[in-house]
């Protein structure tokens, strides 16, 4: 609430209200009753009609009400958007100012249920999102149980690691920089694999951390199935993805595979068994399922849309070829040589690069010399960095982001500046982008990846 007055204000925070009856209002000296209006004190919380004088007929209330309990959804989303707040100020919390800010149930929770909770904020675990888990301190450092957070996370070597005052330092300025306005580039997550082991004893221990161990059921319990469980959204968002099955490209095709049988494990339909694979998705939340489904549904359309607009564009450019002529002379030709980059356009580039090695992207106005430079200056030193760009080199302008974290505003002007065809749809433009990004970072990281194909075409 914001009150002002003679030009000044004060910005009020209220958690709680207490009722009073006519009386005690009056006491307080912030209200007074009408002319000609009689209180009198009375220990009863009832209040007093101004008009008349007269007490309503209002039950009365044997003690405070308590609070009601958010909801664990609820509660889940409070504490990541809490947590995401904290960050953008670049500060770091503790429990009890979490319970103070996002409500009091958090104080009565045990270190186990918190341990928990926060294994539901932070996942599913992204190289692109900081662990949010991080920014929480005890006793000036890290909370005693992160450990075993990170280790349910999928971070391998957690529990015990003397890195892990070092990790969470460099995690929290992951978040600072994800967070942050403007947002930053993210440095790479620590890697707290022990470097004093043998490198054979590092891979047998990656092996063991990667898979869970199997409990044997014995004989009067042999039950290796999960019981059938009815839910309708589950359900549905498998059946439009089965819809789909059959137009999604094989990369795509395989990604809805795992979702969609993670899911028909977590519903009974599939038998648990002794699979560490199907164990791991039957011990996954409901939630997880369906945000991986919706996640799955989401990118099974847009490829659809970019295999449509693939297939149109090969049309037209089929229809427009003119007929087959006869073979011209040979003339002696030159082939012009492509344009040098010049310091500003080499300088960017380098940034790029350095990018797409650490797996990352950067905001448009966190490039070099941006903030000076007029747009079309800008636009033109991105689109001469990608001139001439071989079939084998990636667009390094598609790691350069807009205010939303999409593709930059002129993304389509710049394919259409160095010859490549230009998407009609944003959900096209999208997946062209989001290609040339893996492309990218399959071209520059250590070790290097094959390339997948380019999307787009030439013009």
């Amino acid at each position: 609430m914001l009150v002002l007055e003679d030009g000044q204000g004060w910005a009020i925070e209220a958690d709680r209200y207490l009722r009073l009856n006519a009386h005690d209002a009056e006491q307080t000296g912030l209200w007074s009753p009408p002319p000609g209006t009689h209180v009198e004190p009375d220990s009863s919380p009832a209040p007093v009609s101004r008009a008349t004088g007269t007490k309503h007929a209002e039950p009365v209330p044997a003690s405070p009400t308590k609070p009601q309990p958010h909801a664990h959804a609820d509660l889940v989303t409070q504490l990541r958007d809490r947590l995401a707040d904290l960050a953008r100020l670049r500060s770091t919390t503790t429990w009890e100012a979490l319970a103070r800010a996002v409500g009091w149930e958090l104080a009565k929770l045990s270190d186990i249920e918190r341990r928990d909770l926060l294994v539901e904020v932070d996942s599913p675990l992204s190289q692109y999102v900081p662990v949010r888990s991080a920014l929480i301190r005890h006793e000036g450092g890290p909370l005693p149980y992160l450990g075993d957070i990170l280790h349910r996370l999928g971070i391998p070597f957690a529990k015990g690691s003397p890195q892990l005052k070092r990790w969470v330092t460099i995690e929290t300025e992951r978040a600072f920089a994800a967070y942050g306005q403007p947002a930053r580039a993210m440095g790479p997550r620590l890697d707290l694999t022990p470097h004093s082991l043998p490198r054979g004893q590092v891979t047998k221990a990656l092996q063991t951390w990667k898979t869970p161990p199997v409990t044997v059921p014995s004989r009067r319990t042999a039950s290796t199935t999960v019981s059938k469980r009815q839910d309708v959204r589950l359900g549905e968002l498998i059946t439009e993805l089965s819809e789909l099955h059959p137009q999604l490209s094989k990369p795509i095709r395989k990604r809805v595979n795992r979702v969609m049988y993670g899911a028909r494990v977590w519903l009974g339909e599939i038998p648990v068994g002794r699979v560490p694979r199907r164990a791991r998705a039957a011990a996954q939340s409901r939630d997880h399922h369906v945000k991986s489904l919706q996640d799955a549904l989401d990118v099974a359309r847009a490829d659809i849309a970019a295999t449509k607009f693939l297939s149109r564009r090969h049309e037209e450019q089929r229809k427009a070829a003119p007929a087959a002529k006869a073979p011209a002379p040979k003339q002696h030709t030159t082939t012009p040589k492509p344009k040098q980059l010049g310091k500003a356009e080499l300088r960017l580039r380098r940034k790029l690069i350095d990018t797409a090695s650490h797996g990352g992207t950067v905001q448009l106005l966190d490039l070099p010399g941006a903030r000076t430079l007029p747009d079309a200056a800008l636009r033109s030193m991105l689109t001469g960095m990608d001139r001439d760009v071989a079939p084998d080199v990636p667009l390094l302008t598609a790691l350069v982001t807009g205010p939303d974290g999409g593709p930059v505003p002129f993304f389509r002007q710049i394919l259409k500046d160095i010859g490549f065809a230009v998407p009609q749809t944003d959900e096209a433009l999208t997946v062209i982008w989001r290609r040339e990004q893996e492309r990218a970072y399959a071209k520059y990281g250590y070790p290097a990846q094959p390339l997948p194909p380019r999307l787009v075409p030439s013009a």
